[in-house]
Order: structure tokens, then sequence, then C-alpha cells
């Protein structure tokens, strides 16, 4: 193994996705400062300080809904560079500060406006009312609130993912009410063309990039490889592989540890959909899912015959191998999540001929454990690359700790290596520190829930 080490190049390392996003949201936010500065007269009052701050905060929620729907809009390179938790992170966040700056925008605006007129804040609503544009706006902001109401999590977690998923979909009609008034009475943009249509591109071409690659690209995705249900396989007490096949499967756009949404041609089925991981490397004839029949949709799509059309969205996320570099790689392990590790351990041993494979896999009932044969298969044909670690029973028990040390003891280069992780929330978390604590820059993590 250590030979093996020592023929490892170092990986080539690129500007990642992540940092263009957040330069080009800086620039973002420059411009519009300056734009707001450059277009507004100086400020005397109280009642103008809360005006503006009002269109401040107005701008402010732009760029944030901006940023949003570029995060959903499941851009390739951006959904790798970050991967799932982290864009699901950002994503909370930034609709958490979008609907902030939209409720404190109406606040200030209204305030802003009543001091100005020297009338009760009544009858600035009244005047709101009155105005087609303004209601527009109220409209939307009713919208966003509602979307932010549903991404609560305690409302999240009593609803089904579809009907969350059909309420978040308003989201683009209220960005498209809140636009109009935005430039048709916005300080900043009356009388100005230029920065209207600016800040309209600048609003729709995010959306326009979503719609292609939410709606377009499924469609061409499903029309040229035509998805069909070729096989439903047991491997344990409620888990089932799903063997998938298509035409051409070979030159579909996929990667190793990468998921699909999966709908089917069956009740139930068909616009529901949930994320599966892909458990075997594609590149071959057939993909594989591998599904744990623990909710009513994966019991539906376990039961469907062989032959069944299948609708997939996808492939999606982050926890993939970095292009083109020869590090090591740790695969870490939990439960089902063992589903994208499976295919990362056989896609890195693939890429990376000279570089060992290490993969620590824990369940709590060795019952449960999966691919049992398959890594078997797997390390004969490595040729000493690569090494399963099965940890069986509770994570307190004596060798299933996951820490440093242990994470050291398996794979002492662990510094200079890829460490990607699929789990349980608990297991991701203390895998991720474990990593980190043990020297690890690179680590993806990729956890179960939404």
């Amino acid at each position: 193994m250590d030979a093996i080490m020592r023929r490892a190049a170092a990986p080539r390392r690129a500007v990642p996705a992540a940092w263009l996003l957040i330069a080009g949201g800086g620039i973002a936010t420059g411009l519009v400062a300056w734009w707001w500065w450059a277009t507004t007269n100086p400020v005397t009052s109280l009642a103008e300080v809360a005006l503006e701050a009002g269109r401040l905060t107005g701008f402010g929620a732009g760029l944030a809904v901006i940023a949003l729907v570029t995060l959903a809009a499941r851009i390739g390179p951006l959904d790798r560079a970050l991967g799932s938790e982290r864009a699901y992170l950002w994503h909370g966040r930034l609709g958490r500060y979008a609907i902030s700056m939209i409720v404190a925008h109406a606040i200030l605006i209204t305030a802003g406006y009543a001091l100005i007129a020297g009338d009760g804040v009544g009858a600035v609503i009244s005047s709101y009312l009155a105005d087609d544009n303004v209601q527009l706006a109220i409209a939307g902001t009713g919208l966003f609130l509602v979307v932010g109401v549903a991404s609560m999590a305690a409302v999240r977690r009593a609803v089904r993912y579809e009907v969350w998923h059909a309420i978040h979909l308003v989201t683009y009609a209220a960005i498209l009410l809140g636009l109009v008034h935005q430039v048709t009475q916005g300080a900043q943009f009356a009388d100005h063309p230029v920065a209207s249509v600016l800040w309209v591109a600048a609003c729709l071409i995010p959306v326009t990039v979503l719609l292609v690659n939410r709606l377009v690209r499924p469609l061409v995705l499903n029309l040229r490889h035509r998805f069909t249900l070729v096989a439903v396989v047991p491997e344990a007490s409620g888990v089932f592989s799903l063997v998938i096949g298509g035409r051409d499967l070979q030159r579909a756009p996929a990667l190793a540890g990468q998921y699909i949404r999966v709908h089917a041609d069956a009740r139930g089925l068909r616009l529901a959909s949930n994320p599966y991981s892909l458990s075997v490397a594609p590149g071959g004839a057939d993909w594989r899912i591998t599904v744990g029949a623990v909710g009513e949709h994966s019991r539906r799509l376990v039961s469907l015959r062989p032959g069944t059309r299948l609708w997939l969205e996808g492939p999606l996320g982050g926890l993939v191998l970095g292009p083109r570099s020869s590090a090591p790689v740790v695969l870490i392990a939990g439960g089902t999540g063992v589903a994208p590790i499976r295919a990362l351990a056989e896609a890195a041993l693939r890429e990376r001929p000279r570089s060992p494979v290490v993969v620590w896999y824990r369940v709590h009932d060795p019952a449960q454990a999966l691919f049992g044969a398959e890594w078997e298969r797997l390390m004969a044909w490595a040729g000493g690359r690569l090494a399963v670690h099965l940890r069986t029973g509770p994570r307190t028990r004596r060798g299933n700790r996951l820490d440093a040390a242990a994470l050291t003891a398996i794979a002492p280069w662990i510094a200079q290596a890829e460490v990607l992780v699929c789990g349980g929330r608990a297991l991701v978390e203390s895998a991720q520190r474990a990593a980190r604590d043990a020297g690890a820059s690179n680590v993806r993590v990729e956890s179960f829930g939404w």
C-alpha cells in the first residue's frame, strides 16, 4: 500500500465553482450598492432613511432570490462543487434571508411613505390596494411567506415531499410578481431602461436555466434512453436493488455517487418521486439503485413488475470523485448509505489504478450488511488496493467508534485522501469531524432526509 502511495501523483486543483458563485455574488452586491448610491439623493430625514432602507432591503431580497434560483437550477459543476449537504444548507439560509428582507422591505417602505406624506400607515396601504403593480407585489409577498412557512422544519416533517415540492413551485410565480413591481415603480429603475433590462435579465436568466435543467433536459434524457425496470433483486430484509435498463445507457451522463429521482408508470408513482443513489458505477448496459422499502413511495417502487416504464430525473448530486485526480480514497457509509459508496469504490478502482481505496461501513444488524459477495469480488479484482472494514452493532461498541484515530488506523495517508461519506445525519457529522481531525481537507458528505 505504501508503494502505491508513493506512485500517486498530487491531484490537480481547479478553482471551485462554489468560490465562483461567492465571487459572483459579491460582485453583484457591490454593483447593486453602487447603483443605489448613484441614483439616490442625499438622505436628510428619518422618513428618507426608512424609505431608502426599504429600497435597499428590496435589492437584498432580489439578490437572495437570484442566488436561491441559481442553487436550485441543477447546474452540474456547481452541484458537484457544493455537494448536496452544502447546497441544502445555503439554500435554507438564503431562503430565510430572502423572506426576512422581503418583510423588512414592506415594513420600511411603508413607514417611509407614511412619514413623508404625513398620513397614517392605513392610508399608505389603501394606496397600495389601488395600484395594480403593487397588488402584484403584495400577492408575491404572500406567496413567499407561504413557502417560508412550508420550509419550517416542523411543517416540512409533517407533509409529504411531493406536497412540499408543489408548494415550492409557487416561488417562481412570486419572483415574477415582485419583478414587475420592482422595475416599473422602483426609484432605481424609473427612467433607467438599461438598468431595468439588466435587472430583469439577472432575474430571468437563472429561472430559464432552471427550466431547461429541470424540464427540458429530463425530457430529452427520457426520450433518448427510454428507461424501463429490468429486475427487482432482494438484498436484505426490506432492501432491494432495482436494475434499470434503457437505450445506450453507456452514453448517459452519470457519475458514480450520484442519485436519480424515480417516477414510474404506476399508481402513486407518476407524479411522486424520491431520490435513490446509483449502487453500481455507471457506464455499463444497465443502471442499478438500491432501495430501503421504508416509505410509501419506496414500497410501491420495489413491488413494480419488470418492464414497467420509468421516468428519471438526474443524475444529480455532488458526492462524486474529483476529476483528474490520483489521490487515495476513503469511503464511509452507514446502513443503506452504502449504495453510492459501493458505486464510488468501483469507480475509484477503475479510474485511479495506482491509488488505494478504503471503505469503512457500519450497520446495526449484521444481517443488513449489503453487497457482501460484491465486496469480495471487488477486493479480489483490485489486487490489494481495496480494503473493506465492516463494523456491526451500535456505534458505542468497542471498535465501532468513528474518530480520527480509527480513520488513521485504517488509512494512515488520510490527510492526502479524498473522503466521501453517506449515511444518517449522526454518522455523517461524526465522520466529517473525524476526517477533519485526521487532517483530511477534501471531504464530501451526503446524509439521509430532506
